[in-house]
């Protein structure tokens, strides 16, 4: 049959057709389960999905459970970080317990010194103190560098342009 068999309604009629239509999306499965029931696809039939449907209760359902999850890890993540800050906290306090025993000790030692030597201590025992006052400074300025009263020791070191155990510098001791 062509177009010179056809008469003019036929022609008009064709003519109005659509040149192009996407077919259905679901067209391959609603065929090859046609084929499956008929016998004429081997294998055996199957029902058709036809997408995942969910039902207002198991939307709710599914909504509940999303929310719990979040709020679950929420909480999860709060009390770790709690852990965390508690355990970091109680490590702070002991090292400054710690650093607080070293400083009474060394307050108890140079009292004590000072009893024994009826208030003037032998030159080492000055050289030792005062290493150990320049050191205890220094560190501080390490660790808190805005702390005006060790950067004002080690200012009054600098001035006095002696080394803090008071020996020369060719016969210095290095004390680690």
């Amino acid at each position: 049959m062509t177009n010179d068999d056809l008469s003019p309604d036929e022609r008009a009629a064709f003519a109005s057709l659509p040149r192009e239509e996407l077919p259905p999306r679901d067209l391959e499965d609603l065929t090859v389960e046609a084929l499956h029931q008929r016998g004429l696809l081997g294998g055996v039939a199957r029902p058709a999905r036809r997408g995942w449907r969910l039902s207002t209760g198991g939307l709710a359902l599914a909504a509940t459970a999303a929310c719990a999850a979040v709020i679950g890890a929420f909480a999860l993540g709060q009390d770790l970080g709690s852990r965390q800050t508690r355990t970091a906290m109680l490590a702070m306090h002991e090292q400054d317990a710690s650093v607080q025993q070293a400083g009474a000790a060394y307050v108890a030692a140079l009292s004590e010194l000072a009893h024994q030597s009826d208030g003037l201590p032998r030159a080492d025992e000055r050289a030792a103190a005062m290493n150990n006052l320049y050191q205890v400074a220094d560190q501080m300025v390490r660790l808190a560098p805005d702390d005006p009263l060790a950067a004002r020791i080690l200012q009054a070191f600098e001035q006095a342009e002696t080394p803090p155990d008071g020996q020369h510098d060719d016969d210095q001791i290095i004390w680690f």
